[in-house]
């Protein structure tokens, strides 16, 4: 069964932007997130995007042929270095790679010097542009934690340049992310959970997104029984611990004095609360009386009667 993250991935990969701007952002994204620059002499190079499966070369086919009339070529490639696996390899060819570049601003077309941190300008200006741009990386380089055991979203990138770009660019979206680094990688991070199911919503990841928020009402809810639970386990321990106390002292003085020297209405409260000394006050007040007794007024009574038991109590 695949993790939370890839199902995320799964439904954003399902997602194919309307507008042309949207196009542009979404590609400049998965170009930053998969894209490499073959370099072919001379000034000549290429652009080849190496993809994990069938579902995201898929994707990145038709966005460079419907915002660009690109018909890049399929080849396959067998990674062996950490574990056997295929990869699908989308490759542009030397004129259009350029065309490429320069529609996602990742080309200076006057001095032709690469600049692959770049962002299009309606990814700062445009709402719509910026979410799409945001799809775009996190199929490339984002994780999501299995929300049953932490919130936390991560984007794992390579440079700082781009680092700073996206952490504007969350910013820009109401979003607080953090930044750090682990080993080679540039992370950054996001850590709560409202702002989880908000990045969720700009993505328009919306079965994800109640299925988060399902798993933050159930964690709610058991965190609201485990308090009721710890409440009420440390009343009961002070409501033992205070008829112990009283226990003791009317015990102590009824030793030294006897409660015949007692109102009436106390006398039979101390004589309920020694007949009883694991109820509650107000429990074993209805044994003698019939009615709830006060706690707090009859604690105080026999409380100050513990001045009179000197050190017998003890």
């Amino acid at each position: 069964m695949a993790g939370f993250s890839e199902q995320v991935r799964r439904e954003l990969l399902g997602i194919m932007p309307e507008k042309a701007c949207c196009l542009q952002s979404e590609l400049n994204a998965l170009t930053q997130g998969y894209g490499v620059i073959v370099l072919r002499g001379a000034g000549r190079f290429q652009v080849r995007y190496r993809l994990p499966d069938s579902d995201t070369a898929r994707m990145v086919f038709l966005l460079l042929k419907r915002r660009l009339n690109m018909t890049p070529t399929i080849s396959f490639h067998l990674e062996t270095r950490l574990r056997k696996r295929r990869l699908i390899d989308l490759t542009i060819s030397e004129y259009d790679a350029k065309r490429l570049l320069l529609t996602l601003h990742m080309l200076d077309p006057q001095s032709n010097r690469l600049m692959l941190h770049h962002v299009p300008r309606g990814t700062w200006t445009r709402r719509c542009c910026r979410h799409a741009y945001l799809r775009g990386l996190f199929i490339a380089r984002g994780h999501m934690r299995d929300p049953e055991r932490a919130y936390l979203v991560e984007y794992a990138l390579d440079s700082g340049e781009r680092v700073q770009t996206l952490t504007q660019l969350l910013r820009r979206c109401g979003l607080t992310p953090r930044e750090r680094r682990r080993g080679a990688e540039y992370m950054v991070c996001i850590e709560r959970g409202d702002e989880m199911t908000d990045l969720l919503a700009l993505m328009g990841a919306h079965q994800a997104l109640f299925a988060l928020e399902d798993v933050r009402i159930r964690r709610a809810a058991g965190g609201t029984a485990n308090r009721q639970t710890n409440c009420d386990t440390a009343n009961t321990a002070r409501q033992l611990s205070a008829a112990a106390r009283q226990y003791d002292v009317l015990d102590a003085y009824a030793r030294a004095y006897g409660l015949a020297e007692l109102p009436p209405r106390l006398a039979e409260l101390a004589r309920a609360r020694l007949a009883r000394p694991e109820a509650s006050l107000p429990a074993a007040g209805e044994q003698g009386h019939g009615f709830p007794a006060l706690s707090a007024a009859a604690g105080h009574r026999a409380g100050s009667r513990r001045t009179h038991t000197g050190g017998a109590s003890e």
